[in-house]
């Protein structure tokens, strides 16, 4: 996966600077999101778990393949997030949920990070190619995750870092917005766009997150 991910990542470079030549299109977005989890399970979980805000930053190349149509390449640095409250056992470093927790105890805050390199098709709504539709694929390689401990000023906040809990997962994503020409040569994009991770990110329930993306296009 990790090859194919730095391969997605060489040809976006290369499209990218072949883009005037040729008749692609290179875009930057910034996507602030919410992300959370469905199928929670476990009462002891339920009542604790709580999503957070996250963000994604990537680069992609468009190309106009039907009047209607458009296919985009991307690669993408994706941080998703959570919230909830457990216990921690220093010497093994493995967290094992506890029973509900005063207000005062402390809270575990993740961040998940990875790699991805979506593949999408976006569908103009009419003549103008201002409103869309776009949906597409995202492989994605956990990169490493982060937990930092809030000891709710009973001490410094601790942080951990581990290796990224599943190697391989992907994402189905979904959107819908519209465009706005700047210019001749800079196009302004703004959509809703929500993604589901259909492979888990660790052992216990799907991830996924929702979020207003917002693009240049050059």
């Amino acid at each position: 996966m990790k090859h194919v991910l730095v391969l997605a990542l060489c040809c976006v470079c290369s499209l990218s600077l072949k883009a005037q030549k040729d008749d692609f299109k290179v875009g930057v977005f910034f996507n602030p999101t919410y992300s959370d989890r469905f199928n929670v399970k476990e009462d002891l979980l339920r009542d604790r778990f709580v999503g957070d805000y996250a963000y994604s930053v990537g680069i992609f190349v468009q190309k106009q393949i039907a009047r209607s149509f458009d296919v985009r390449f991307g690669m993408s640095f994706v941080n998703n997030g959570e919230r909830f409250k457990r216990a921690v056992d220093n010497n093994s470093g493995f967290i094992e949920p506890v029973p509900p927790l005063r207000s005062n105890d402390f809270q575990i805050i993740s961040d998940f990070y990875n790699l991805e390199a979506p593949i999408d098709i976006q569908w103009f709504m009419n003549k103008k190619r201002n409103f869309f539709t776009i949906f597409g694929v995202s492989p994605s390689y956990s990169i490493s995750k982060s937990a930092v401990i809030d000891l709710d000023n009973n001490g410094s906040p601790r942080t951990f870092k581990t290796g990224g809990d599943n190697g391989i997962a992907l994402a189905l994503e979904i959107g819908m917005g519209y465009r706005k020409a700047l210019n001749q040569n800079l196009l302004l994009e703004i959509q809703p766009k929500f993604r589901y991770y259909i492979t888990k990110i660790d052992n216990s329930r799907a991830m996924y997150n929702a979020g207003l993306q917002m693009s240049m296009i050059f």
